[in-house]
């Protein structure tokens, strides 16, 4: 039970009196536990998770997977508000079951909070026995309490404190007179002095709300007189006048509060950082308190109904009876879950950066400038449960939907920071998930929150006025529509998990309907996502942001997905152990028929491959580009995408060959380059697919390479289907370079194999097209080309 003496009477540890500026730091002389599971003693992955090959992404998840429920120690962290809703004999009946039961209290003071924190776990983790967290709280006090002190204990060197500051000292006399002459005159006779004040979380947030109110006005150059009335302060007033200048010159102005520096964490290696939390900390239980509710339904722990309850009974002493069982049988629920229907399964968590600053850890979301809008009102006034947030919804949708002016511009980069997607656009929200808890449920369904074989995504929701750039002002309703299918969704699967139904891949691995492809971004471990606030004119702007419940305000934001995993523990018929299964069958199915993972417009899909991959030489040599994985719908936007990407690739500049004419609904579109060595054949298929075509002469090889690549319709796009590349030349038979097909699940891998295993031999290097005497392929072991090689039977020959 560790040193009895250092607690007080509520079993917590005692918090110093002033971390103040210099929070010590504390040296990690610990070993890590004997290894429960085998990723304790497991060497570094040899690549980034999206590179490892199917087996080897089964051994890190599988490594992460264990049931050891030994007794250990207990630390439980608590929301004071929330300590009504665990049943009072809860912790008495783990301290029977043989645990040490520690807890800990979250402060208002977020410096002083995470520091008890860091150290209960720094006073158990020296009694050598296994650490287990219960938390009870609300997301922010997890994430912005919890994860940074669990850090700060175990990775000292990769979490330090630093202290606030409030400064303009980047604004120089020329940015001051690019100010309108009113407010210069007014406001700003000299650059404002921010170190007068405290940087306080509350200093920031007064700030923060003054932003809020006045920023169209500011931005507008309203008159002094409204500012000052709107503000209702007076016109030296520092906190306004920092107010101004962070609205106008947001990227000059730096405003943080005291909290922690996270730089070395965000960029600490694979090697050193793989294993997570898990040699230090063998599970983390959330139970059914707070707005993390979510987190404990989703995992399988018991209590959420008395959790709902538990207010009310306690102010009706007539129900004391009906509480005390009600409490007795959470409580044999809840210690049966713990100790013996339970699995430890791996869980990915984020590390945010703020204005330069990687300051926060986010296993939830990150959200904005429309969710920020919805969470900043809790700074003023909360929202008095479910209904109060519904209640926000239309104000966010018009103000944001509609009126919004905020363009963005989102660049991910993988873990070697190559970049891999760039989206400018103007939107009205952008949601990034990792849905760590609740197994990928709500907001953004292609999430997936299992480590290693997952992925955290990020959508760009349009507004449904579109104010920016030439041309007409065109409304779009795909956006709302993507909102509307995120918040529907998670009802919905909530409802099915609650009673007890199974809620497929609206809890992780699925697809948004309504938002196009290039809308949506998937990234694991070690990948980032950059996200740059802008206004109409690209200047920076600061937009309310919402990281796991609680609100900022940020012109710039990067997402970095760290590389180790969390241990969650989860009932064993929870969602979150679903989750988990679906990543291993697909990792399994991949081992089984050799096909590889991708992401389309973040989504993940099966690609079988044979031949020669996509490589900066094969595009040399052949001349040819790379099919892209989705066009749009519309095909002279999709002829002027792929034109675009083959002039740059330097197939020189191109005419446009397609037959003009009255066709609202023309089935094709055509084009070839000056010299007629290339050309492009794009045409809509009856089936509803999309067929394009690419053809290149190489003289200096004497040979034509030609792309083949079919695309299916979906909702929003055309997504590829499947690609051919073909090479010519005098006096030899066509022989197949390379070829991709590409899956939604393993129930269309299963439908569709069949029509193309057959078609490719198995030669090293370079297959071939096979074919008998009359023209029909066979199999390179001679078999009928109507044998599925899969399961035996007779299917016609693929043409």
């Amino acid at each position: 039970m560790g040193d009895e003496s250092a607690r007080n009477d509520h079993g917590s540890f005692p918090q110093r009196e002033d971390p103040g500026s210099s929070a010590p730091a504390f040296e990690n002389k610990m070993t890590p536990l004997p290894g429960v599971t085998s990723l304790v003693n497991a060497p570094p992955p040899p690549a980034a998770s999206s590179d490892l090959t199917p087996d080897q992404l089964e051994f890190y998840v599988r490594a992460s997977i264990h049931q050891d429920r030994s007794p250990g120690n207990v630390l439980v962290v608590m929301h004071p508000g929330k300590t009504y809703k665990v049943p009072r004999n809860l912790f008495t009946a783990l301290r029977d079951a043989g645990y040490g039961v520690t807890r800990v209290d979250t402060q208002a003071d977020r410096v002083h909070s995470v520091e008890g924190i860091r150290d209960a776990f720094q006073h158990l983790a020296a009694e050598g026995k296994p650490i287990d967290v219960i938390i009870v709280s609300g997301d922010g006090s997890v994430d912005h309490h919890l994860m940074i002190a669990v850090y700060w204990a175990f990775y000292p060197d990769l979490v330090a404190y630093r202290p606030g500051t409030i400064d303009c000292s980047a604004v120089t006399e020329q940015d001051l007179e690019s100010l309108p002459p009113s407010y210069r005159a007014t406001f700003f006779k000299h650059v404002p002095d921010g170190s007068a004040l405290d940087p306080s979380e509350e200093t920031i947030r007064t700030i923060w709300l003054l932003r809020q109110r006045l920023e169209d006005d500011i931005t507008a150059h309203r008159p002094v007189a409204r500012i000052l009335r709107r503000a209702r302060r007076d016109r030296d007033d520092l906190y306004l006048a920092l107010a101004i200048l962070a609205t106008l010159l947001p990227h000059k102005v730096v405003m943080r509060p005291h909290g922690f520096d996270l730089t070395a964490l965000s960029t600490a290696s694979r090697e050193s950082t793989f294993k997570g939390l898990y040699p230090f900390v063998r599970s983390i239980c959330p139970f059914p308190a707070g707005t993390a509710a979510d987190n404990a339904v989703f995992a399988g722990v018991p209590g959420w109904g008395y959790a709902m309850w538990a207010g009310l009974l306690g102010k009706l002493p007539w129900m004391a009876p009906w509480r005390r069982w009600w409490e007795q049988r959470v409580t044999r629920a809840f210690v049966n879950y713990f100790l013996h229907d339970s699995v430890v399964v791996p869980a990915r968590l984020s590390v945010v950066q703020l204005d330069g600053a990687w300051s926060r850890i986010s296993s939830h979301v990150v959200v904005g400038p429309g969710g920020g809008h919805f969470f900043t009102a809790d700074l003023t006034s909360k929202t008095k449960g479910m209904i109060g947030y519904l209640k926000r919804i239309p104000q966010v949708v018009i103000r944001e939907g509609i009126f919004g002016s905020t363009l963005v511009r989102v660049v991910s980069r993988d873990a070697a920071g190559q970049q891999k997607s760039f989206i400018e656009a103007q939107l009205a929200e952008g949601l990034y998930t990792n849905r760590t808890f609740i197994a990928g449920v709500a907001s953004v369904t292609t999430t997936d929150p299992t480590s290693w074989a997952g992925q955290s995504s990020l959508v760009v929701i349009p507004p449904m006025r579109r104010r920016a750039g030439a041309g007409p002002r065109l409304i779009n309703l795909r956006g709302v529509s993507g909102f509307t299918e995120a918040i529907v969704t998670g009802i919905i699967a909530r409802l099915l998990h609650v009673t007890g139904f199974g809620v497929g891949t609206m809890a992780g691995g699925g697809k948004m309907i309504f938002l196009e492809p290039e809308n949506q971004v998937a990234i694991k471990e070690g990948e980032e996502i950059e996200i740059d606030y802008m206004s109409l004119d690209h200047k920076p702007r600061s937009v309310p942001i919402q990281i796991s419940g609680d609100p900022f305000m940020a012109y710039h934001i990067g997402i970095r997905v760290l590389w180790g995993p969390i241990p969650l523990l989860g009932k064993r018929d929870s969602l979150l152990l679903a989750s988990t299964r679906r990543s291993l069958n697909n990792v399994r199915l991949q081992q089984s028929y050799r096909l590889r993972g991708v992401y389309i417009g973040g989504v993940y899909y099966f690609r079988h491959h044979v031949g020669e991959e996509w490589s900066a030489d094969f595009v040399g040599r052949t001349g040819l580009m790379r099919p892209p994985h989705y066009l749009p719908h519309n095909l002279v936007l999709a002829q002027r995408m792929l034109l675009d990407a083959w002039h740059g690739a330097g197939a020189g500049d191109f005419v446009d060959t397609t037959e003009t004419g009255l066709e609202p609904w023309r089935r094709g579109r055509f084009a070839h380059n000056n010299d007629q060595s290339a050309h492009l054949l794009l045409l809509r298929e009856p089936q509803g697919t999309l067929f394009v075509r690419q053809v290149r002469a190489v003289r200096g090889d004497n040979a034509i390479y030609e792309s083949r690549c079919h695309y299916r319709s979906v909702f929003n796009a055309f997504i590829i289907d499947r690609s051919q590349t073909i090479v010519y030349r005098n006096d030899e038979s066509p022989r197949i370079l390379q070829e991709d097909h590409f899956f939604r699940n393993a129930e269309a891998f299963q439908a569709e194999a069949p029509e193309f295993f057959p078609v490719i031999g198995s030669a090293p290097g370079e297959p071939t097209l096979l074919l008998s005497e009359n023209g029909t392929e066979r199999s390179q072991d001679g078999a009928e080309s109507g044998d599925d090689l899969l399961t035996g039977r007779k299917f016609p020959p693929h043409v």
